[in-house]
């Protein structure tokens, strides 16, 4: 079972912990490539049973899980690196914003009356448009009906 531990190291010791870290990833890596080429040719020259191929392929990828795992973890230690010298290089934070006066909130208010009357008067258009479209649609029906010589 992998459990999760939490370190404190001063800042400038993190690339060599780093280092530390992925030595051992390394080592399991190139036993990893070594175990494949071995496999490969011994697929190639049909000399290795199927059970045994199988068994080889997943203790291959144990391995290459247990080295993404530890990949994983560094890569986030150093993306927190990454992190912190990108704020380090920013101006400072504009101060936060003031709190709402009264005010603003009148504004607001006039702002959605105002929306409030122009979505009326936009629904009045179209129904006016509605009527008048279904009205000239009425005239020409009444007008191709006459038409019609018997």
């Amino acid at each position: 079972m992998k459990v999760t531990i939490q370190h404190s190291i001063n800042l400038e010791d993190v690339p060599e912990k780093a280092h530390e870290l992925l030595m051992p990833v390394e080592e399991k890596i190139d036993n990893a490539m070594r175990w494949l080429n071995a496999l490969s040719r011994d697929l190639s020259t049909n000399s290795i049973t199927a059970e045994l191929a199988s068994t080889s392929i997943n203790r291959i990828r144990k391995v290459l899980g247990d080295c993404d795992i530890t990949l994983n973890e560094v890569g986030s230690i150093m993306q927190g690196v990454a992190d912190y010298e990108k704020e380090s290089l920013l101006p400072p934070s504009p101060p936060p914003a003031s709190v709402p006066t009264s005010n603003d909130f009148a504004q607001l208010e006039q702002a959605m009356e105002y929306a409030a009357k122009e979505k009326e008067q936009t629904e009045l258009i179209q129904a006016l448009a509605l009527e008048k479209y279904e009205a000239l649609k009425k005239e020409k029906e009444t007008i191709n009906e006459s038409d019609i010589p018997f």
